[in-house]
């Protein structure tokens, strides 16, 4: 047998599905030397009691709660769910407002001219985490304003105003649009305010009412929501009475256009989250329901009082809820397995906290899309079957020509 015809390693291709398919042993090995859940991550914002701001990470196994400041006193943060945040010291007084990574905290950088903005701007930053929308408000005068900072270049702009009280703004889910409830001066409070939505327009923005004054609109204990941004940022969802005979707030939805308002389901609620096309609400005596928007059917997700704001993790395998006394929780959709994260009675305003949608480093395949192993598993199965097969053709040659 000839060395120069029979060795495979000579073929460019062969060598080529050789690489090829040691890649994706080594792929496979990493799968599944790698956690079988990944961590998730809440962000809780005590900045209102405590002046502290926590990051825990989560998972069945495992449960790490970590001081993102320390020793610092943070007057109020910002953030979003891939863990872009804008926030402020509450000493010395006036300091600079900062913007950071909460997963991995850098070097801020100082936003000029901090007062431009609130003391307690109740802020919303946006998606890309180049612009924060917050609310304006005057103990003199009942007049409030929604406003956006451009953080790269430090300029506000009003995005609307009202002659009564507004509602912290809700960045939609492509930062393309801010909601919001909005009053006027002579409605008493937690009365007649309407559903509003602000767009850009040229040069300014574009405010239209998308849900017409109710009787009474959502208001938390601590300070009003705003309204949910439903599944795909196509509808919105809030808290509202129109009718007489309804019983206490319902839960309604409508598109941002304004068209199709519809109350959900039965029985009323609070909405706070959602995932895979679903809406996520509670009801402090009844426990935590899904709804289908479509069926506008609620499925009890599990039984328990006062639970308030539970909010899904992007694994869909944990929710966090607030208790009556601000203490959260974490446990299964079904839930079971419940855990204490913060243990402190009052420790924490209603719903002040949110997942992030980013990975933590201890999640093994967490952030990488499972088609990219699929894939990777596919070629190095078929690499290798090639390689076989051509060994055996190649062995036959050989023999045929030692004959």
């Amino acid at each position: 047998m000839s060395m120069k015809d029979g060795d495979y390693s000579k073929k460019p291709l062969l060598r080529a599905l050789h690489i090829v398919g040691l890649v994706a042993l080594l792929g496979i090995a990493g799968v599944e030397a790698q956690p079988t859940e990944a961590a998730q991550t809440l962000v809780i914002d005590a900045t209102r009691t405590q002046r502290k701001v926590y990051l825990c990470e989560i998972s069945h196994e495992r449960l790490l709660v970590k001081d993102v400041f320390g020793e610092q006193r943070i007057r109020w943060i910002a953030a979003n769910s891939r863990g872009q945040a804008i926030y402020a010291h509450s000493e010395p007084a006036g300091s600079a407002v900062w913007r950071m990574d909460l997963m991995g905290v850098v070097a801020p950088i100082p936003i000029e001219d901090p007062s431009k903005l609130p003391a307690e701007p109740d802020a919303d930053l946006s998606p890309d985490g180049t612009r924060l929308c917050f609310r304006r408000t005057d103990t003199d005068d009942p007049t409030s304003s929604i406003e956006v900072l451009d953080i790269n270049v430090g300029d506000i702009d009003e995005v609307f105003s009202a002659d009564g009280l507004v509602s912290p703004p809700s960045w939609s889910p492509d930062g393309m649009s801010v909601a919001y409830y909005f009053g006027d001066k002579t409605a008493a409070v937690d009365d007649s305010f309407s559903v509003g939505i602000s767009e850009p327009a040229g040069n300014g923005w574009n405010h239209r009412m998308v849900a017409p004054p109710s009787k009474l609109a959502s208001r938390s204990p601590i300070r009003p929501k705003a309204p949910l941004w439903g599944p795909h940022g196509k509808t919105l969802v809030f808290q509202a009475r129109y009718r007489e005979d309804e019983r206490g707030l319902q839960v309604y939805m409508v598109s941002t256009d304004g068209n199709d308002l519809v109350r959900l389901c039965d029985p009323a609620g609070t909405p706070s989250s959602h995932s895979a096309g679903k809406i996520l609400y509670s009801e402090p005596k009844e426990g935590v329901f899904w709804v289908d928007p479509n069926k506008r059917e609620a499925t009890k997700l599990f039984i328990k009082k006062g639970v308030f704001y539970p909010k899904l993790s992007p694994d869909g395998k944990l929710v966090a809820y607030s208790d009556s006394e601000g203490v959260i929780f974490v446990v299964d959709p079904d839930g079971s397995n419940p855990r204490k994260i913060v243990d402190t009675a009052n420790a924490v305003p209603l719903g002040e906290f949110y997942w992030l949608f980013v990975g933590t480093g201890t999640a093994g395949t967490h952030g990488i899309a499972w088609w990219f192993w699929v894939i990777l598993i596919v070629t190095g199965i078929v690499s290798g079957a090639i390689i076989v097969q051509y060994r055996k053709v190649l062995g036959r040659s050989n023999r045929s020509r030692a004959d």
